[in-house]
């Protein structure tokens, strides 16, 4: 009996390290599956802007920049390329005046690129065309029907970009739609949608884009402020430091620029003085974000605050502003960032995304604002109805960090 249960121990034991090392075989054979995966099969981008006729032009300008060989490889990652037409690179060379331009085909094109752009070539260099091209790449794989409401990428450039489905366009698909941009950007349409590369996908596009600014939507001419971080945080309106007060540790803005001096006071001055005096100044840009959030800015007009806090206009504008810099600075700046948090909202919203009746969640907290449509225009609504419907006036100005839609009343949350 006892020689018998130990071969039978001893065959389990034989057929168990048996097939430990079947196991261990077959781990072995699969290690490169888990730390080198199959590379997905099919046409890189590379391949499809060389073998597709309407992108002969880029195909040879992502060769001229080296770009090709970086696309050609599937382990690269993967990539959304807004590649710009034949046409388009046509009137692209003819905008920076290259000779014989005006004539310029496709195959002009192509030569020009291929023969004639180097390091010190004049009016388009190596350099110059690299930074371009990369302003309409980002390094995720984006098709059409993932394209719903305006939404930011970071570009290979640096810049940002924004995608939208504007409903009712004959080219619906617009990359920084209606844009009204500070850095003086374009934008363009998809023209062409969805060629599949094994790494990406392929959007053609009716222009060679320029990058919106790198400036943040706070730093930008629409919002004249910035925040500086080092020893001490420093806050200005314009180039005029703002102080903190010491009696109430907010930011003293008794002192800020009047601001404009234009009658029509489409400035945003006054809105920028309640932002920095609330000390969300510190929040909006936080210290070392590289990258800054999104946000679509609904910025009264000075008008509309002047009209907020009854400033009296008899006396004129440097009048004006002097009594509501005087109004704003004596405001607790709890009230304001009440105030200026309800004109605030996560994401971008250009005026193609909004609809009647649309609620938006603002930074204040359970706070929303409505978006109304009258007249052939966009109105804000807030949830006090004394205040009226604030007119969306000049909506749709686009920066690298947000969008801003100017409002000719300020709107009150609580």
């Amino acid at each position: 009996m006892k020689i018998a249960f130990m071969k039978m121990i001893k065959n389990i034991t034989a057929k168990s390290t048996f097939a430990l090392a079947v196991a261990w075989i077959g781990l072995v054979g699969c290690k490169d599956n888990f730390t080198n995966p199959t590379a997905p099969s099919g046409a890189t981008i590379t391949t499809v802007a060389s073998t597709t006729d309407s992108l002969k032009v880029y195909y040879a300008a992502l060769n001229k920049i080296g770009q090709a060989s970086t696309f050609n490889n599937v382990n690269s990652g993967q990539f959304t390329v807004f590649a710009p037409s034949n046409y388009a690179f046509v009137k692209y060379l003819r905008s920076l005046s290259v000779p014989n331009s005006s004539n310029f085909t496709t195959d002009s094109a192509v030569k020009y690129i291929s023969n004639k752009v180097t390091t010190t070539s004049s009016p388009l260099t190596i350099s110059a065309l690299t930074t371009r091209l990369n302003y309409h790449v980002i390094s995720t794989a984006v098709t059409t029907d993932q394209i719903t409401g305006a939404k930011g990428f970071t570009t290979q450039q640096g810049a940002r970009l924004s995608l939208s489905n504007v409903a009712g366009a004959s080219l619906p698909y617009q990359i920084n739609a209606n844009v009204t941009s500070s850095g003086g950007g374009s934008g363009s349409n998809i023209i062409v949608t969805d060629l599949k590369a094994s790494n990406g996908v392929i959007q053609v596009v009716d222009r060679v884009m320029a990058p919106i600014s790198t400036a943040n939507i706070w730093n930008s001419s629409l919002l004249n402020f910035g925040v500086t971080y080092g020893a001490s945080v420093a806050v200005t309106i314009g180039t005029t430091t703002i102080p903190l007060d010491a009696g109430d540790s907010y930011y003293n803005v008794a002192a800020a620029p009047n601001g404009s001096t234009a009658s029509d006071t489409t400035k945003y001055f006054l809105f920028t003085m309640a932002l920095v005096r609330s000390g969300l100044a510190t929040t909006i840009i936080p210290n070392g974000a590289s990258i800054l959030p999104d946000y679509t800015v609904f910025a009264p007009t000075d008008g509309a605050f002047f009209k907020f806090l009854g400033t009296d206009l008899s006396g004129g504008v440097a009048a004006a502003y002097t009594a509501a810099r005087t109004a704003i600075n004596s405001t607790d700046g709890a009230t304001l960032a009440n105030i200026v948090k309800y004109h605030i909202v996560s994401g971008r919203y250009l005026s193609t995304d909004l609809s009647d009746g649309k609620t938006l969640t603002t930074l204040l907290t359970d706070k929303t604002v409505k978006v109304v449509s009258k007249n052939s225009a966009w109105y804000l609504s807030g949830n006090v109805a004394s205040t009226g419907d604030g007119k969306i006036s000049a909506p749709d100005k686009l920066t690298n960090a947000g969008i801003v839609h100017s409002i000719q009343r300020v709107q009150v949350g609580q």
